[in-house]
Order: structure tokens, then sequence, then C-alpha cells
């Protein structure tokens, strides 16, 4: 190790040379401090003049060399402040103001702390995937000059030495980190559920004409950054950075507060009847179990999604119809399997939490494995099973590509149709029995006639709409709804990679169905369904139709040559409570019928029955109907009470805490030493300070400074590995088929040339 005289630069080979060098020709004595100089690539603290290849164990000795033997003017300045807060109030406007940043040093004595620029040091690279960094590394090769020395005195004052002249470095913008203060208003906007857009467009609007400052730089990605660093993430559902371990901590909280978790099945578990890698987990509240005993009897309908998590776990939901004609969500499973098996297990839970439900109408997508989980668990035929026409839709033209003539396509669409909204049962078997035939007889649709007759003959009652009348539901929009909803409203239409945020966006989506509902039965409501009620009502009081027979409850009425028949129902409504009804005719839904599209497939009280009441019913039978009683006690106390155990009041978390510190002094006093690893107990008391500096905190500052210290471990430490989830499904790509629906006109060409039973003419 070379040694340099800082005054004269010879060379020395011992320490004690140098000393003996220093007294004899120099003449320092043994109490004035010794400068040593080092070779350059001794020590980080680096002389970078030209014919000076010295280095020095000191930051201050540096300083000392380049204001001595350089002439550097090395500016200093000490400040003196009352409290710790308005020194990081300095330190934050030092930083903001001048374009710099300081990293603190890690010391047992917290008397002094060092605070370096953070441009000094040496980047160490490592092996690894992730790619360096744009701008390249901040750090200079060497220690800057620039240093806060910061001193806490006997007093309770804080002394501050402030060495202000950086060395070796410009001032670089894309080197500096975003201020504390910076990344704690960040941060304090998002917890108050400003969007990440306003956020950046706050930031964006700020800018000086001949400053750039580290804020004006923040993208999506900083911001992102700071909601992990400050554990922002934990609103949406992300309780661990591991995806597996927070989905454990979300359910052990929902089992805690109501008991929301009717099954949790972890890939790796045994669990019977189904596979080791499978996972599945069925939800379904307090709420949604008196919501299913109360209409599960009447409409039931379900489907699944996906696009709520990376590992191609699909949401299935449960949805039944309320008395406003509203869907509500009763019960949801997210599981890697969408079989008959799995769907047994779902029906299975429900049927333990609910009894045995014997819904009237059952709709689902285009498949057996629903309806026969449904019937091996709940036992017998639903009178009424039902594809849901928009999934009927979206076969057809999935399939459309087996004809190779691109016009015989959109013919061939249009015609299935017309079949489709045929609601005359006679009519439709006519017409269905010819199209069938036409398909078959020509080469070039005989591939999709053969797809067509294998998939959709035998079971044409589940999807043309003449065997649908009285159902009061024709599609699963109400299920679309909802999974719409979850992707674009609570998950913001972003691709969602972890399973916790799915599962929370659910549960919030459950949680504000059970307000909207107290809201509905509290206040009332006037949806599409009433609007679409009252505009039929309007339109009922403009028309004129001829009443050409009259028998009892059954009228027939004609207008240009077509002909409706509306009939009243012996039987009264069943739906408890129903609101699907005119508040003027006082009628509702399910009191009438009428052989109308209008009422049996969008199942609304059409024109012709509001014309019929306006002109059969009598002057004295009142046209307003009594008010009907909204408001339900028990419905909304138990409506209330699962919200209620879904909050956490601050009472709540204070007793809870407090549950956790009694069970913490009880494993403590039962642990044994030698069962410890070595760092288990100052890991806890390390968390244990860090909570309770947060209490202390949050008594004396504000909003804005009360969040708890970022971790400032690198991003690229190695973790111990931990399980998380997989995809167990292949890949396949889907083919989209664009063809309109038929027109007015073409519908009556179809339906006039399958009348006719006529030949290929029609393609």
């Amino acid at each position: 190790m070379a040694l340099v005289c800082e005054i004269c630069c010879k060379h020395f080979s011992t320490q004690s040379s140098l000393n003996r060098h220093l007294k004899n020709v120099h003449k320092k004595t043994q109490k004035e401090k010794i400068i040593v100089a080092y070779n350059f690539e001794q020590f980080d603290s680096k002389c970078l003049e030209e014919n000076c290849n010295t280095s020095y164990r000191f930051t201050a000795e540096l300083r000392h060399h380049l204001q001595t033997i350089h002439n550097k003017d090395m500016e200093t300045e000490v400040l003196n402040f009352s409290d710790i807060t308005e020194f990081d109030s300095w330190l934050n406007d030092i930083c903001k103001n001048d374009t710099l940043g300081f990293f603190r040093h890690k010391r047992l004595d917290e008397k002094t702390v060092y605070f370096s620029c953070n441009r000094s040091g040496s980047y160490k690279p490592k092996y690894q995937e992730r790619a360096a960094k744009s701008q390249g590394s901040c750090k200079i090769g060497s220690k800057c000059t620039s240093q806060i020395i910061l001193t806490h005195s006997t007093d309770g004052r804080y002394c501050v030495i402030y060495h202000k002249t950086h060395y070796g470095h410009a001032f670089e913008v894309q080197h500096i980190r975003i201020p504390k203060q910076t990344r704690i208003d960040i941060a304090t906007k998002l917890t108050h559920g400003i969007a990440v857009t306003r956020v950046l467009d706050t930031v964006r609007n700020n800018f000086v004409e001949d400053k750039l400052s580290r804020t004006d730089l923040i993208t999506r990605k900083d911001i992102n950054n700071i909601k992990t660093a400050y554990h922002i993430n934990i609103q949406d559902g992300v309780r661990h950075e591991n995806d597996s371990v927070s989905v454990d901590l979300l359910v052990q909280e929902c089992k805690e507060v109501g008991n929301e978790i009717l099954l949790y099945k972890k890939q790796g578990e045994t669990f019977s009847r189904l596979q080791d890698m499978d996972f599945c987990i069925v939800i379904m509240n307090k709420v949604q179990e008196n919501i299913v005993q109360k209409f599960g009897n009447s409409v039931i309908a379900i489907d699944s999604t996906h696009g709520l998590n990376m590992y191609d776990f699909e949401l299935t939901t449960l949805m039944v119809m309320d008395e406003f004609g509203e869907g509500f969500p009763a019960a949801c499973m997210f599981s890697n399997r969408i079989d008959t098996v799995v769907h047994e297990i779902f029906f299975e839970h429900i049927r333990e939490r609910c009894g045995v439900l014997n819904p009237k109408v059952f709709m689902s997508d285009i498949t057996n494995v629903y309806y026969n989980a449904w019937y091996n668990v709940m036992g017998g035929e639903v009178p009424n099973r039902l594809f849901c026409s928009w999934h009927i839709d979206r076969a057809w033209r999935t399939n459309l590509n087996k004809i190779t003539v691109a016009e015989k396509r959109k013919q061939v669409y249009q015609t299935l149709k017309v079949l489709q909204n045929t609601l005359n049962i006679p009519e439709f078997e006519r017409r269905f029995s010819a199209a069938v035939k036409v398909l078959l007889d020509d080469p070039v649709t005989q591939n999709f006639a053969t797809y067509f007759n294998d998939n959709y003959t035998r079971n044409r009652q589940m999807w043309a709409y003449c065997y649908r009348k009285g159902c009061g539901i024709n599609t699963n929009m109400i299920l679309e709804s909802m999974h719409k909803t979850l992707k674009y409203h609570y998950l913001d239409g972003k691709v969602v990679k972890r399973l916790d945020k799915g599962i929370t966006a659910v549960l919030k989506y459950v949680r504000d169905k059970i307000v909207s509902r107290i809201i509905k039965i509290s206040k009332g409501i006037n949806n599409c369904h009433i609007q679409d009620i009252h505009k039929r009502h309007r339109a009922a009081l403009t028309s004129t139709y001829e009443i050409i027979f009259n028998e009892a409850n059954v009228w027939t009425i004609q207008l240009n040559n077509t002909t409706y028949v509306v009939s009243k129902k012996d039987t009264a409504c069943e739906v408890p409570n129903c609101q699907l009804r005119c508040s003027f005719c006082n009628a509702c839904v399910h009191e009438y019928e009428c052989t109308c599209t209008d009422f049996y497939i969008r199942a609304t009280i059409c024109k012709h029955i509001h014309y019929i009441i306006l002109n059969t019913r009598s002057n004295d039978e009142p046209r307003i109907s009594p008010e009907v009683t909204l408001t339900t006690t028990a419905e909304t106390l138990q409506c209330l009470r699962t919200l209620a155990k879904s909050c956490n009041t601050q009472d709540s978390t204070k007793h809870k805490i407090q549950e956790e510190i009694n069970k913490m002094n009880v494993n403590i006093n039962l642990c044994k030493e030698h069962n410890l690893q070595p760092l288990v107990l100052p890991h806890i008391l390390k968390t244990m300070k860090t909570a309770n500096s947060l209490l202390s905190r949050s008594n004396n500052e504000s909003v804005t400074n009360s969040f708890p210290s970022i971790s400032s471990e690198p991003s690229n430490k190695k973790l111990k590995k931990q399980m998380s989830f997989f995809s167990t499904k292949k890949k396949s790509k889907k083919v989209k088929v664009h063809i309109s629906k038929p027109s007015g006109n073409e519908t009556v060409t179809i339906s006039s040339t399958l009348d006719i039973n006529s030949d290929h003419d029609y393609l």
C-alpha cells in the first residue's frame, strides 16, 4: 500500500516513515491531524484533478485536499433546527429546489447521522435478467464531497453541518430520486382515491419555464412504485407481494368478519373429488344467503368469465332476479376448472346454506356442465331450461366459417335469427324443418348444417323464443353486465394479473349491490324496467286498437291486419313485493300476458296490455295503486350487519390489535429459546418499534407525514421462493365473425320463403 505525503507528494512504504517525514521535514506535531493520501484505486474518496492520482479514507480529507492543494472552494453552512420535522422540511426543500438527492447512512449511534450525495459510490453490476436503466447508473464511481451531518444535541435541538459543494458530477435530473415529500403527497392523494391519471395531470401542470425538476419527469411507473412502497395496493386487495400468500391472508380476514368463504381449496392441498393442482374458492355472505332463499325458486342464471387473473382461474357467478327485475349475485366461485365436478361442489355448498332450490327458469351457457351439476345436487327437472341468446348468437357467428362463401354466411345467419325470433310454436317448427332441409341440401352449407343439426335440433326448446314465453329472462346480460362492471369499473379496464385483486373486486361489487339493495327497499328506484313500463303506458294513451273479440279475461285486439291476444292470469303474482308494475294501471308484469314480442321476450308490460287495462277498467276503480311498502326492517338490518362486519372501524381495529398483543404475550411466555431462529425475536422487536413509532407520529403529525418509512432494500434482492398460482389450461385462438342481424324487410322476405318451403332461392 503506497502512502503519499499530502504536502510534498512524496511516496512512503509504511505509516511510520510517513509520520517521521511529516515531523522532521514539515514540522507537523502529533496533535495536528495527519491526512494520508493513498493511491487512486485504494478508496472511493478520489481526487479527479489532472496529474493527482490520490484517494482518501474519508470525505473530509478529500475536501481538505481539494481546498488546500487545488484551491477549490468548499462551501460549508451551519444550521440549527428545533425539531426533526423542521429538518425534514428543509432537506426536502433543498432536494426539490436545487435538483439534489441525499441518502442516509445507517448507524448504531443515532445521535449523529450522515447524509451523502446520492451520486456517491460505485455501481457493482450483477448477472441478472433485468435490463440496465436507460439513463445508466447514478453512481459516479467515487464519492461526492457534498455531505450533511446531523447531530442531536442534549438540549433537544438539531445541529446541521451542510457541505454544499458537489464534486465529480453535474446536476443531472435523470439521476435524482423523487423528493420524499413529493412521494408522500402523491401517496396521500392515492389513499384518498384520486386516480393515477388525475395525479399525473396535477404534476404536469406545474412546469417552470427555465428549470426542470425530477418531479416534472414523474411517470405512471413512478406512481405505481410509490403505491407499492407505501403499501397502498392493500386497498386493491394486495396484502403480500406473493399472490398466493395474499389470498391466504384475504381469506383469513373474510372468515374472521363474516364467514363469507364457504370453501377454500389451495393448489397443492388434498381435497376429495379434486386434484392437488386444482384451486377453488366459494364466496357467499349472509345477505346473499337470504336473497337466494327469497328469490332462488324463480329465476337462476349462471355463467363464467375469465380475465380477472393471470392464472386462468375463471369466475363463476350464480345470479337471481329480485323484485325490481334486477340481478343480484347470490354466490361466486373462482376455480381453475369449469366442469361438472367442481360445480357440484359449488352447488353443494349453496345447498348446505340455503336448502334445496326449485327454480322455474335455469339459464346458462351452451353447455350441460352447469345444468348437470345442478340436477345432481338439487334434484328434479327445471321446467324451463334456457340457453343465453347472446351465447347462442356468438356460437353461430363463430361457426359460420364452416361456410366458404361469404355472402351465404350472411344469409344463413339472418335465416337463423328469423327462426330464433319466431314466437308461434307451430310456425317455428314448420320454418325450422324447412331451413334445416335447405341447409343440408346445399353443398356449400352442408358442413354448417351438420354442425347445426347435431347441436341445436334436439335442444331447440332451449334457444327458440317461442319456447321461453313468460320466463322473464332472455339473455344472461345481467351477468354480462356484472362482468363488464367488474373489469371496467372496479378494475379500471386494465388487465389484472393478481388473483387477490380479482377477489377483492368481487367482494366490493357484492358490497355495493347490498348498499344498492338497501337504497331500493328503503326509498324505491326508478330503474330501466320501470321506465320501460311507463314509456309503454304513454304509448298506449295515444294508440288506437280495435277490440274484435272479448271474453272473460281474454281480449283480441287488431291494428293494420296485425292481431294480438291479451289475457289476464287467474293466479296472483308470486314475486314477494313485486315492483315491476305500472303505478297508473295498478298492475304488475306477472298479472297479464300478451302474444307480442315486447312482452314475451323483454318481459315488460307492453302497450297492448296497457291499452286493454285503460279501456276495460271501470271509472270508479282507482287509477293509482296504493303505496307499496318498500321498507323491510329485518332485511335492512341484516344488510347493515353484513356491511358493518366488513368495515374496519377504528374501535374494532384497536380491539383486534389489543387481542393480537395478548396472544403475543402468551406465545412469548410459551416459546423456548432453543426452538427459535436467531433473527425471529429481533425481527418482531423491529416490527413493534415501527408500529409504536407510527402511533406516536399519528398523534403529533398531520396526515401527510404519517406514512411509514420505506424499506431501502434493493429491488433485486432475492427472496426465498414461495408457492404461487399457476395456470392449468392450454391457450387457443378464437375466430371472430362480423355479420349483421336481418333488417325488417329481410325478416319478412326470409319468413315468407320459409313458410312456402322453397328451395335454395333464399340463399
